[in-house]
C-alpha cells in the first residue's frame, strides 16, 4: 500500500525531530494527526535514556484503563470484559507513547525518519487491534489462578495496597513494546505495512539486529509469556511479604525507578509510594492488606462450606469431580480453562476448610479425615490436568474473533 499525504506528514515531523527542530511542536502535530485520522488520542514524549537500557518505543494504556484492567485481573474478570474496556477506552482515553532517545538520535543505529515512522505505526497498530490486550489479560488472569488461586482472590475486598502494586505490573505487562514479536509481524495485516511502511519496518529490524539488539526483537511468544509471569510474580511476592518485610516493597520500587527509563513508570512508582507509605516512609500505610496476600491459613468458612440444614461442613462429593473431569474434555479456550479452574478452587477451598476442622472442631464434620485427604488429592490432580490442558490459540481482530491462520 502506498504512503499517503498524512503518513508522509508524520514522517516529515519525525525528520524534524531528529534534526532537533521544533521538537515539541512536531510531537504535538503528530498527536493531532493521529487523533484526527484514527480517532486515537495519544500523548508522545521523548525519554532521555541516560541508563542506556534500550527500549525503542512503548505505548502505555491510560491510568484509568490500567485501574480497570487491574480490577478485572483481581476480581474474576473475563475476556469479554477486557474487550469492553478496550472498546470503551480506545477513542476516549489518552495513550502514553514514549520514544527512546536512542532510537531517534543514536549514530550507530542511524534510523531514518521513515524507519522511525514505521515503528510508530507498528505501535499504533497494537492500539487499534484488541488481540494483544485480550491475550495478555488471559495469561495474567490464568497465572494468578493457577499459582495463587483463592489465596488471593477469595478472602474479601481487595485492598488499596494490593491494587496499587498490581496496577504497576499491569502497566508493564500491557505496555505495547515494539520489540516484542516484531520478527513475526512482517506480513500483510501489519498496520505499518498497510500504511506503506513495510520496507522501512524491515530495514529498522535489520539495523537493530546488526547493532546487537537482536535478542530483543526476536522474542518468541513463550518469551513474552515468561516475561508476563515474572511481572506477575514480582507484584504478588511483594504484596505477600509486605506485612513481614516492610522495606522489601520500598526497595523494589526504588530499584525499579533507577533501572526503568520510563517516565510513565517512574510516575506510577511515585504514586504508589504515596499510597503505600507514610510521610516519613518508615512504615507502610496499611489500608486494607487482606490476609489473602499474607498466604496464611484461613479460619473463616468459605462460601458453600456449611450445610444450612445441619450447620456442619458439607459432604465432599466425588461425583462433582467426575462431572468436572468430563467437562475437561470440552475445554477449548483459555476462558474455558479459567472457568473450570475457578470452580475447582472453590471445591478445594471447602475441602481445605474441612481438613482444618479435623483439628479445630471435628464435631463439624460428616466425613473422616482419610476421606477428606483423598478428596483433596483428587481435586489437586484435576487442577493439574486442567492447567496442562493444551488449547488452540485464537486471534482477535478489532471487534471480530477469527481462527489463527485465517487470511480472509
Amino acid at each position: 500500500m502506498a504512503k499517503t499525504e498524512m503518513t508522509s506528514y508524520i514522517e516529515e515531523c519525525f525528520r524534524s525531530i531528529q534534526l532537533r527542530k521544533n521538537v515539541d511542536t512536531n510531537l504535538r502535530s503528530i498527536e493531532r494527526v493521529v487523533k484526527r485520522d484514527y480517532n486515537i488520542p495519544i500523548k508522545i514524549s521523548i525519554i532521555n535514556n541516560k541508563q542506556n537500557n534500550f527500549f525503542g518505543m512503548c505505548v502505555y494504556p491510560s491510568q484509568d484503563e490500567i485501574n480497570k484492567i487491574t480490577e478485572l485481573i483481581l476480581e474474576k474478570g473475563s475476556s469479554s470484559d477486557i474487550e469492553k474496556i478496550y472498546k470503551e477506552y480506545i477513542t476516549t482515553a489518552t495513550k502514553n507513547v514514549e520514544i527512546d532517545s536512542i532510537l531517534l538520535y543514536d549514530q550507530n543505529l542511524n534510523m531514518s525518519a521513515g524507519e522511525v515512522t514505521a515503528i510508530f505505526f507498528h505501535e499504533i497498530g497494537h492500539v487499534v487491534l484488541s488481540e494483544l490486550m485480550v491475550e495478555r489479560f488471559k495469561h495474567m488472569r490464568l497465572y494468578l489462578i493457577k499459582n495463587y488461586a483463592k489465596k488471593i482472590i477469595s478472602t474479601g475486598p481487595i485492598g488499596k495496597v494490593t491494587k496499587a502494586v498490581m496496577s504497576l505490573a499491569v502497566a508493564q505487562a500491557f505496555s505495547n513494546q515494539f520489540n516484542a514479536e516484531m520478527m513475526n509481524e512482517k506480513k500483510a495485516d501489519n498496520f505499518a505495512v498497510k500504511q506503506g511502511y513495510g520496507e522501512e519496518l524491515y530495514q529498522a529490524l535489520n539495523k537493530l539486529i546488526i547493532n546487537g539488539k537482536g535478542s530483543i526483537v526476536k522474542k518468541t511468544e513463550k518469551d513474552v509469556d515468561n516475561d508476563l509471569s515474572v511481572t506477575m510474580n514480582w507484584a504478588i511476592e511483594n504484596i505477600a511479604q509486605l506485612k513481614y518485610r516492610k522495606d522489601k516493597l520500598r526497595r523494589s520500587l526504588t530499584l525499579l525507578t533507577i533501572t526503568s527509563p520510563s517516565k510513565f513508570i517512574k510516575d506510577m512508582v511515585g504514586d504508589i509510594k504515596d499510597k503505600v507509605f507514610s510521610k516519613n516512609e518508615k512504615e507502610p500505610a496499611f489500608f486494607n492488606v487482606t490476609e489473602a496476600f499474607i498466604l496464611s491459613r484461613k479460619t473463616k468458612a468459605p462460601d458453600g462450606a456449611i450445610d444450612k440444614r445441619t450447620k456442619k461442613v458439607v459432604k465432599l462429593q466425588n461425583r462433582e469431580l467426575d462431572i468436572y473431569r468430563a467437562e475437561l474434555e470440552r475445554v477449548k479456550t483459555t476462558d474455558d480453562k479459567i472457568f473450570l479452574l475457578e470452580r475447582l478452587y472453590d471445591l478445594l477451598d471447602i475441602a481445605d476448610y474441612a481438613k482444618l476442622m479435623c483439628t479445630e472442631n471435628p464435631s463439624m464434620l460428616l466425613q473422616s479425615e482419610k476421606t477428606i485427604d483423598a478428596y483433596i488429592e483428587r481435586v489437586n490432580e484435576l487442577i493439574q490436568e486442567v492447567g496442562s490442558k493444551p488449547i488452540s490459540r485464537t486471534k482477535y481482530g478489532l471487534y471480530i474473533k477469527y481462527p489463527t491462520g485465517y487470511e480472509g
